[in-house]
């Protein structure tokens, strides 16, 4: 090969190297999650957009809690019937936000009346990004008889991420969904 063309094919590798590596998506990515020493404070602000509308196919959950309408849930992880999709914990921002009294009962169904044989009720600082430092606020497992809908709570005050777990009483699968709540 001519010494000028291996020169210019070279200089060609080097630049698009370099230019992939300064894009590369597995460079340490820079976090503005808290250190893993302490959980965030619950007394974020929520700056969310209006509650979703549940995608045709997928799962689909309802909170309901007095004096509120029935708020949908947004689905993350699922496997019902052999689909599903795999999702990381839902930060606030991706959610509807609602503000609730924190005696407020809250209660979760599956829109489509499923009942409901186990569930796990968690939430997590609005800070918390990522779910590392969930509190449970209610759950039962698979001897309990299965019920139209479950409660979540008492939520403590603070700005939350409220993710419920509903496994199908039928054992055709379950689905995890989440809301951004406010308890004054």
């Amino acid at each position: 090969m001519n010494p000028r063309v291996r020169a210019a094919v070279g200089s060609v590798l080097v630049a698009a190297l370099v230019g992939a590596c300064a894009t590369n998506p597995r460079a340490a990515p820079t976090s503005s999650a808290p250190p893993a020493s302490a959980p965030p404070p619950a007394a974020a602000t929520l700056d969310v957009p209006a509650t979703p509308t549940p995608v045709p196919g997928e799962p689909a959950a309802t909170l309901q809690a007095p004096g509120l309408a029935p708020i949908a849930g947004t689905v993350g992880s699922w496997a019902i019937d052999g689909r599903g999709s795999d999702s990381p914990w839902l930060p606030a921002r991706a959610l509807g936000a609602f503000e609730v009294a924190g005696d407020t009962p809250i209660m979760i169904a599956f829109d489509d009346g499923t009942p409901i044989g186990a569930y796990a009720a968690r939430i997590a600082a609005v800070a918390d990004l990522r779910g590392e430092w969930p509190r449970s606020v209610g759950g039962r497992s698979l001897a309990a008889p299965a019920q139209a809908a479950v409660t979540a709570g008492p939520v403590p005050p603070g700005a939350w991420v409220l993710a419920v777990q509903l496994v199908r009483a039928d054992g055709r699968g379950e689905a995890t969904f989440y809301w951004a709540i406010r308890v004054p």
